[in-house]
């Protein structure tokens, strides 16, 4: 039952299924050319998350190039604040599993505070909080800080560029 109702749907926007994807696979293989970052795991998962909103879901809110470009700068101030936390040796002489703890801590905290900051400034879109996590738990790197705004503002600009062609898809 199910099946037919997704069918249906599936058949009447095939068109928009089929452009809509290629469309964000023409977006990502741009940026990851440029950039060269594909080997940057993380980094990329964020992105492809951003893609993924932008693209399948262009009418939501979190797809608006305000929410797309100002939650992954938010995640970038999150991410690079916590990682100055996680770098830190928290290895206490009597409780030797702290260390990680306090890594796994750090780590869950940097998408709570990016979460609590979207939210409170409105720029809700939940890929950057797999930017925040991302940039804590990976080295500091000013070329990842780059790609990620980078790749921010290049999802905003292609989708708004093809805007009156997409729809939403979920």
């Amino acid at each position: 039952m199910f099946w037919k109702v997704y069918a249906r749907k599936v058949k009447k926007h095939l068109k928009n299924y089929i452009w809509q994807c290629f469309l964000a696979t023409v977006a990502v293989f741009i940026i990851l050319m440029i950039f060269n970052l594909y080997d940057e795991a993380v980094i990329v998962a964020a992105f492809g998350s951003t893609a993924f909103t932008a693209f399948a879901m262009p009418k939501s809110w979190m797809a608006r190039s305000r929410n797309i470009i100002g939650g992954h700068l938010i995640g970038i101030l999150v991410g690079v604040s916590m990682s100055f936390l996680y770098r830190i040796n928290w290895t206490v002489v009597s409780v030797p599993l702290f260390d990680n703890v306090a890594h796994v801590l750090i780590a869950a905290l940097s998408i709570t505070f990016a979460m609590f900051l979207m939210i409170f400034l409105d720029y809700e879109h939940a890929p950057a909080a797999g930017t925040a996590l991302a940039l804590t738990i990976t080295p500091f790197s000013l070329n990842t800080i780059f790609f990620v705004i980078f790749v921010a503002f290049g999802i905003a600009v292609f989708k708004w560029f093809f805007r009156d062609h997409l729809i939403d898809l979920v």
